[in-house]
């Protein structure tokens, strides 16, 4: 039995969860002890409560309550949590380190925590990154600019050199080389990508990463069921506060298809306007799996969870992000021709869009061939937790 430590630090939606979780509960079942040290606490009771872990509360730095101007990349965003001084990434760094010291961990696990790796750098135990593609970075390699359209590379080689500039003394006090990019702090045992590289916006990158497909499992509780309705089938996991809801339900009803939605938060009103016969409605989170895999066509924000889990189906995609890293998730979908970015604000426009992608023949085939060409593959969590055993087996084996 290993003891394995699971870090989430930064990032804000309930995939990190979801996966953490999932691996949790894989590893706790093969008999490892396992400890998560999670940025938000509120919602774990949902995803451990059935999960014999240690649930621990990750340090970090505050958001300023001002709306903040948009990241040019991952470094820019660090400059934000605590990495605008020496003296606040200090305080961090020693926070993490103080719980490292108290569980000594035989391995550690890394969702979007880069304070995490860093304080762990003079650690000689297994490391490991997961995630879904966003802020995992390549060893070596400058920080990629993850707002082509607005931001240049100035802003991003700026951003990046602070952050190393800050990183570089507590580095060097661990009797450490200084690092040259950010990325050097990913120079782990093997890194875990929770999707596809038709996904990932930084695949051409790649080097070493092990592409495992969507590794969350299925939310534990209610099942999602069709209405009974003759017509497609049209599934969408939607957020609450897209700015437009309306129209996207107003569309999918004009549709005239079957379809089933999950949007947690949406109000009554809301649902007594547009659920029918032929459109339900869920206010809560539920079990998708099932539905998703009957579906023709899956309409979401871009977030990797709802994006890979259509590809594994083999299911169209319609994208409306709402944020860069859905951007940058959907247009790696459009680029290799398994879903397309639609545009929410133009109902009509919608419904076209709807109507195409629920008629394509080209994009229901390169769906479903993607589909097949990872099918027959091991679960994400049971691929992660193989590879991760041969590692900590292979470690025992020299020490």
């Amino acid at each position: 039995m290993s003891k394995l430590v699971f870090c989430w630090e930064l990032g804000g939606e309930l995939g990190h969860l979801a996966t953490l979780s999932e691996l949790a509960r894989e590893f706790v079942s093969h008999n490892h002890q396992v400890t998560v040290i999670l940025k938000d606490l509120s919602k774990a009771p949902l995803f451990f409560a059935d999960t014999p872990v240690t649930v621990l509360q990750a340090p970090v730095w505050p958001a300023k309550g001002k709306k903040e101007p948009p990241s040019s990349c991952i470094a820019d965003i660090l400059l934000k949590r605590g990495y605008e001084s020496v003296e606040g990434l200090a305080t961090l760094v020693s926070a993490w380190q103080t719980l490292f010291r108290l569980i000594q961990a035989d391995a550690l696990f890394f969702d979007f925590a880069p304070t995490a790796m860093l304080a762990s750098q003079s650690l000689s135990i297994p490391k490991f990154t997961v995630g879904a593609g966003f802020s995992e970075l390549s060893p070596g390699q400058p920080n990629p600019n993850i707002r082509p359209e607005t931001a240049d590379y100035k802003q991003v080689y700026e951003a990046e050199s602070r952050v190393v500039a800050n990183m570089n003394p507590l580095v060097q006090a661990m009797g450490l080389s200084p690092l040259s990019y950010l990325s050097d702090l990913f120079q782990v045992d093997s890194a875990f990508i929770a999707s596809y590289s038709e996904l990932d916006f930084q695949a051409a990158h790649r080097q070493h990463s092990l592409y495992c497909g969507p590794v969350a499992g299925d939310f534990p509780g209610e099942i999602a069921v069709w209405p009974h309705n003759a017509g497609k089938k049209v599934i969408g996991y939607l957020k609450s506060f897209y700015q437009h809801l309306e129209n996207v339900l107003d569309g999918i009803k004009r549709l005239g298809e079957t379809a089933l939605i999950v949007c947690p938060g949406i109000s009554e009103d809301l649902i007594s306007r547009y659920q029918s016969d032929a459109l339900r409605i869920y206010s809560h989170p539920v079990a998708l799996d099932q539905a998703l895999s009957e579906a023709d066509l899956s309409i979401c924000h871009g977030g990797m969870g709802m994006l890979a889990k259509s590809v594994k189906a083999g299911v169209p995609i319609a994208c409306l992000p709402t944020q860069q890293e859905q951007f940058l998730n959907s247009r790696c979908a459009s680029e290799n021709g398994v879903g397309e970015i639609i545009d929410g604000e133009d109902v009509g426009a919608l419904v076209s869009s709807l109507q195409r992608l629920l008629t394509s023949e080209g994009i229901r085939s390169r769906a479903r061939e993607c589909a097949n060409k990872y099918a027959g593959r091991p679960r994400g969590a049971e691929l992660i937790r193989q590879r991760v055993e041969a590692v900590l087996t292979a470690r025992e084996r020299k020490s």
